[in-house]
């Protein structure tokens, strides 16, 4: 452990509570602000186990709510395609390629979705299936290299899903999914240490206050006014990453 594990563990905080909160963010956060401090690839399996441990409780405590036939015939098979192909990218390409892409993407997509929550005043209509399609595949891809494509599944499971809780558990499923294949992944390619794993059990304890914590605002916390200042964040902080 070093002398930037408390920022560490402040990200872990903040991130996971917002998951809780809304069903996702929890990586995206987390990478985007930890990678300041630490490379992607370090961070990526704590991540990604501490996001598996958390989703596993969420999901047996809200499985009631999940939009199954939503999950299994719409979202999964074409993330699936994009995941394998981003998770080649992610064992194949440098990392220095990969931290300025992911600032750029992080900047673009939290400033587009800023100006969405801000100005878009109207009902939104579900997208056409090719839309839909063409969404649910780049989230794939992102997610196999980031382990972080909720942005981009966020955006048309929003347009089908009006109900907060359906939409929250049907995401939640997605993340355990696929990030127990990369949990799979990892541990094939060698990705987990003993520090790896050290990190991940010194982190729990942070994991079970932002559950608790999450739960509680899910209830009081205005969403909107939450979701404008995390993409505000993200793209301050997915700025800094690309300009490294």
């Amino acid at each position: 452990m070093d002398g930037y594990f408390f920022f560490l563990a402040v990200i872990v905080l903040f991130a996971y509570t917002t998951q809780t909160i809304s069903g996702f963010g929890s990586i995206i956060i987390a990478l985007t602000l930890g990678a300041n401090f630490y490379p992607i690839p370090k961070l990526l399996p704590i991540l990604v186990l501490l996001t598996v441990l958390m989703n596993i409780y969420l999901l047996v405590k809200h499985r009631a709510y999940i939009d199954k036939t939503l999950l299994i015939k719409r979202i999964l098979p074409f993330m699936l395609i994009g995941f394998a192909i981003g998770v080649f990218i992610f064992n194949y390409f440098q990392t220095g390629i990969l931290r300025v892409l992911y600032g750029i993407f992080v900047v673009t997509f939290s400033l587009r979705e800023m100006a969405l929550l801000l100005w878009k005043r109207h009902e939104q209509r579900p997208l056409n299936t090719l839309q839909t399609i063409g969404w649910m595949f780049s989230a794939g891809i992102i997610h196999g290299i980031y382990a972080s494509g909720g942005p981009l599944i966020v955006y048309p499971v929003s347009r089908i899903i009006k109900n907060k809780s359906v939409f929250r558990s049907t995401l939640i499923a997605v993340w355990l999914f696929f990030n127990i294949v990369l949990i799979a992944s990892y541990a094939a390619t060698g990705r987990f240490t003993l520090q790896s794993l050290t990190w991940t059990a010194m982190l729990l304890p942070i994991i079970a206050v932002s559950v608790l914590l999450g739960e509680w605002l899910h209830s009081y916390v205005n969403e909107y006014r939450f979701r404008i200042f995390v993409y505000a964040v993200l793209a301050i902080a997915g700025l800094f990453i690309a300009m490294q």
